[in-house]
């Protein structure tokens, strides 16, 4: 076992009103043995989202998990991100910029490495939005030191759910 890092369980953020396709987060598990929880993530699926596909993307550190082989579908899939220390540090430098008069392309064409980390995490918002839409659930999974995880879910439910681009919707 070993539990989950920091406890976060699995935790339906979003569900689809039209295609019944869950986003469900949770920390990475404290160690590289997938037990505790497999039967909650199982009777989520069955309950919520029967007959979709689940895929576990996991944010935290790569390492190779052993799964049992009657939850052998639940292999997470490892997504490299830059770890949130790294994405505010940017966004700093973002704001410092603009604050100084500089415009987004004046900034982006200097050599601050904003574009490219933005770039990195929006390839992954559109890949797992493309899986979204073809019908599979995804539980994103991370750790508390790189909460990427976090940001990416927030941009899904964005580019998933028209009703997250409204101010009633934040």
């Amino acid at each position: 076992g070993g539990g989950r890092e920091g406890g976060q369980f699995p935790i339906v953020s979003w569900r689809s009103v039209t295609g019944g396709m869950l986003l469900i987060r949770a920390s990475s598990h404290a160690s590289a043995q997938l037990t505790d929880d497999e039967l909650v993530v199982v009777r989520i699926m069955m309950l919520k989202s029967p007959g979709k596909a689940l895929r576990i993307i996991d944010f935290a550190p790569k390492r190779t998990y052993s799964i049992s082989k009657q939850y052998s579908q639940f292999t997470p899939e490892h997504v490299d991100v830059p770890p949130i220390s790294q994405v505010s540090d940017v966004f700093e430098e973002v704001v410092d910029a603009l604050n100084s008069g500089k415009d987004i392309p004046a900034i982006a064409s200097s050599n601050s490495p904003w574009s490219n980390i933005l770039s990195k995490y929006m390839d992954q918002v559109v890949a797992l939005s493309r899986a979204v839409d073809s019908g599979s659930s995804l539980l994103l999974q991370g750790t508390r030191k790189n909460c990427g995880h976090l940001v990416v879910m927030t941009l899904l439910q964005i580019v998933c759910d028209p009703r997250y681009r409204t101010l009633a919707g934040l």
